[in-house]
């Protein structure tokens, strides 16, 4: 017992690896876009920006890439957001999901600014501090709408996020829900996580060390990474450190397919075969996975115990398209639902036992999972 309470306690404990204070910055670098000079926007698309480093949250502002007309005049503000999975920044249109918002056949100008001690707002950061080496300018043209859609898939809960919870982080040693739960959050559950997940996580939480940088907001471009960070918080998975502890882990090699979970209101397969953008990569370099270690405290997660082989793979790190999904999960809104007894799939039925006490799916096509109450 005493054994697994110090597994289930080293989660999420430990101490900075390498004191990022002390560490040589490498300047940040823009991967590719989506757009160019001979790469049209749809007036209807986004406009993704792929860096080799991690951002530091909050330094994604309109300010930090600002778009103009070539020619003169304004754009109206677009809703700028970041992926830490893909290091992808992304501009849409503030007139909703897959609205047209720029002219067709005008020529725009994005700048990627540097800042500067006297504007340390305007431009992006890498997650130590460091700025683009210079500032970035990209000029394209917009063309017609796309007829299809272009945004990302929506993700359900029930079908794709509580079934890698589950197999991931449960058990009464880590993340299960139990007492023994680690660091006291619970991701197996609707109602756990509500209760649980939305909250500073403790090893964001790291006393003096939140007053550093100015003492000012979360989005203050000079208030070191990570203080305070929630476990999730919704729409911002910049912001998240599930996320962070999740990419800790190299990106896994899988040769044989692993046993999918289901729940008890799952309707369909897990989303997979998620696309890059252009240029963009499914992993940062070996150096800049050690910047993000010394600057996450802890070990990985899933937690890295041995004697787990393919296709029982609870400890195997996610693969790009289970850590997308988390992603894209917290990015609309990280909604939680309470999907019944998850367990893993077996051929020829819905792979949770018939003698699970947890409440049955309303049989109904229409029907939609309780909410547990926590958007």
């Amino acid at each position: 017992m005493l054994a697994g309470a110090a597994l289930g306690a080293a989660c999420d404990a430990g101490t900075f690896r390498v004191d990022p204070a002390t560490q040589q910055a490498a300047p940040l670098r823009l991967l590719g876009a989506n757009v160019g000079t001979n790469v049209k926007l749809p007036a209807n698309g986004v406009i993704q920006l792929a860096f080799d480093r991690y951002l530091l949250p909050g330094t994604e502002t309109r300010q930090s890439a600002v778009l103009t007309p070539v020619g003169g005049g304004s754009v109206t503000p677009a809703i700028v957001t970041y992926d830490p999975v893909t290091r992808v920044v992304t501009l849409a249109s503030p007139n909703g999901e897959g609205s047209p918002w720029l002219a067709k056949d005008q020529s725009y100008k994005l700048t990627l600014p540097v800042p500067t001690e006297e504007n340390p707002g305007f431009g992006l950061r890498a997650i130590d501090g460091a700025p683009l080496a210079e500032p970035v300018t990209i000029q394209f043209v917009v063309g017609d709408p796309s007829p299809k859609s272009l945004a990302p898939p929506r993700v359900s809960f029930c079908d794709d996020v509580a079934p890698l919870l589950e197999k991931k982080c449960g058990g009464n040693t880590c993340h299960g829900g139990s007492a023994s739960a680690a660091a006291g959050l619970v991701l197996t559950t609707g109602v756990g996580l509500g209760a649980t997940a939305f909250r500073v996580a403790q090893g964001a939480n790291t006393g003096g060390a939140a007053q550093a940088g100015s003492g000012a907001s979360p989005n203050d471009p000079r208030r070191p990474f990570g203080i305070d960070m929630p476990i999730i918080s919704p729409k911002n998975p910049g912001q998240s450190w599930l996320l962070y502890k999740v990419l800790l882990a190299p990106l896994p090699t899988v040769d044989v397919p692993p046993t999918p979970f289901v729940c008890e209101a799952t309707t369909r397969p897990p989303l997979a075969g998620f696309t890059l953008p252009a240029n963009a990569t499914p992993a940062p370099s070996d150096s800049e996975l050690a910047v993000l270690r010394d600057h996450v405290l802890g070990v990985e997660m899933p937690f890295p115990a041995p004697g787990f082989v393919p296709p029982n793979d609870a400890n195997r790190p996610l693969t790009f398209d289970e850590r997308e999904t988390l992603s894209l999960w917290i990015a609309q809104g990280a909604s939680v639902f309470s999907c019944g007894a998850c367990s893993p799939k077996v051929d020829g039925d819905g792979g949770v036992d018939a003698a699970s006490d947890a409440q049955a799916p309303d049989a109904s096509p229409d029907a939609q999972p309780s909410d547990a109450g926590a958007d």
